[in-house]
């Protein structure tokens, strides 16, 4: 799993936030940040939760950020797979993503807006124009989808439906009103 020879210190302590819905379980180098050359395993169980489908393994960086990792449930166990050490445990992502679009990121060729989850990260994104579906592309570099103006959206008044929803199932949506020249 490690490119050299490496020592590891493992910690396990008490929740301090109220964000933790487990125990704090630290994996670190003691002198520097270390990458792996493969995937580990991080296993971790718990029973005394009610809705566990929005329940992740969140890895806390060295710079204190917080990502959220692809976790997998059996039972009680909630399992995820890392390529870097750091500091783990479970947390409840219940905030759905947000869409931020005004009216500059609409012109006559295109429309932009920008949607962002905080936690589990972007599962699926679709937008409609007069109830129609249109595509947009997604550019999770920049947290932004795009969709090109076609025949879709001829010139007039026009009422685009974007709905975003996150790995864990939270969702939202907006309407916005605009017209093509």
């Amino acid at each position: 799993t490690f490119y050299e020879k490496t020592c590891l210190h493992y910690q396990e302590i008490k929740p301090n936030k109220k964000e933790q819905l487990s125990n704090i379980f630290k994996v670190i180098n003691k002198n520097k940040e270390v990458p792996l050359f493969k995937s580990a395993s991080i296993k971790i169980q718990s029973n005394s939760y009610y809705n566990k489908n929005k329940i992740l393994i969140a890895r806390e960086n060295f710079d204190g950020s917080i990502d959220a990792l692809k976790t997998t449930i059996n039972g009680n166990t909630f399992s995820a797979n890392t390529k870097d050490l750091g500091t783990f445990y479970l947390v409840y992502d219940t905030i759905a993503p947000q869409i931020i679009i005004d009216s500059s990121s609409i012109n006559s060729s295109s429309i932009q807006a920008k949607i962002i989850d905080s936690l589990s990260g972007i599962d699926s994104y679709n937008g409609y124009i007069d109830g129609h579906w249109i595509n947009f592309y997604y550019d999770a570099k920049n947290d932004t989808i795009e969709y090109k103006m076609d025949e879709y959206c001829t010139k007039g008044e026009h009422t685009l439906l974007l709905k975003v929803s996150d790995e864990v199932g939270n969702s939202t949506s907006t309407s916005f009103q605009f017209k093509k020249e």
